[in-house]
């Protein structure tokens, strides 16, 4: 099942978002207003405000609330995206070129900056302060996951337990705030908050491991270049339990390629395929299932309704997904 099908259910409240989110990206700036119009023409799936939509509407009802908080999430997602592509010197964001490409560097720190600030005007503008303090949490934790991955760049020793905090931090962490703020947006129990923080978090690992794994995968459609993380030197799930389990000749091979051949496509290629013939494909599908299955075994509780349903058809997307 595709992703706009998915949510169809909530197809006029994602709607709505859109309208409030199209309305929040404008300026009386030309540049800014450019950089805004490219940004939106290569738009993702905006998972992360339907996460907002489903939880409020689970949790009681969608209110103007839960729009803001879908609004601010989407414009906070998109700074962290500027700030990154300038980190990682990307030059594609969804198959076209990045802001820092098209424009420079400066561009896209300071339209980042300029998002983030947005964001404070988005929530204190109605007292909002609760939302501001989930999402401020988690920015927080998404730096902290950026600077302990660039600490871990080309470190052939990282563990398992280092990369899940970083993906905890630099994208769980996103995810958690989002259904946290959708299930407080509906105005229900701190408890119903809480437990769909933690939904929220298990998706968010899911989502990245997911990710990580696509990267190596053939014929997937991620918007950018193809093993991009070995190309960066990153050690993902897939590369980390490869060199923890392969023999000692393919681990040597393949510390090698990561350290001295990194740009070489033909080289990367063969490692990415070697992982992918290896028990390392099948442990990681099993780490994705794993979070899927906690965060189902939390949502059951609540009553059945069209979000939960919704959510439940996500969650498979999350798990099945080739792009």
């Amino acid at each position: 099942m595709k992703f706009k099908d998915i949510i169809l259910p909530i197809e006029p409240a994602f709607q709505k978002f859109k309208h409030e989110f199209s309305n929040a990206m404008t300026s009386e700036i030309p540049l800014l207003n450019d950089v805004f119009n490219h940004i939106q023409t290569s738009q993702g799936k905006q998972i992360r405000p339907v996460l907002i939509l489903l939880s409020a509407e689970i949790c009681g009802e969608i209110t103007p609330k839960t729009y803001r908080s879908a609004v601010l999430t989407e414009v906070l997602h998109l700074a962290t995206l500027l700030h990154d592509d300038v980190i990682d010197q990307a030059e594609i964001r969804r198959n076209q070129l990045s802001v820092n490409a098209k424009w420079n560097n400066k561009v896209a720190i300071l339209v980042g900056d300029y998002l983030f600030a947005k964001t404070l005007k988005i929530a204190t503008a109605h007292s909002d302060y609760e939302l501001l303090e989930l999402m401020n949490e988690a920015i927080k934790k998404v730096s902290e996951g950026e600077l302990i991955q660039m600490q871990n760049t080309a470190n052939v020793g990282i563990s398992e337990d280092i990369y899940n905090d970083i993906i905890s931090k630099k994208t769980a962490s996103l995810f958690a705030a989002a259904c946290a703020c959708g299930a407080f947006s509906a105005n229900t129990n701190k408890e119903n908050v809480l437990t769909f923080h933690q939904i929220g978090w298990h998706l968010g690992m899911a989502f990245q491991i997911k990710d990580d794994l696509l990267d190596l995968l053939p014929n997937t459609e991620t918007g950018k270049m193809k093993d991009n993380d070995i190309h960066e030197q990153k050690f993902t799930l897939p590369l980390i339990h490869f060199l923890k389990t392969a023999s000692e000749i393919n681990k040597k091979s393949a510390l090698d390629i990561i350290q001295n051949h990194y740009l070489n496509s033909e080289k990367v290629q063969h490692l990415s395929q070697q992982i992918l013939d290896s028990e390392s494909l099948i442990y990681t599908q099993s780490k994705i299932a794993e979070h899927i299955e906690k965060a189902t075994n939390l949502l059951n509780p609540f009553s059945d309704s069209v979000g939960k349903t919704t959510l439940q058809n996500l969650m498979n997307f999350i798990a099945n997904r080739n792009h």
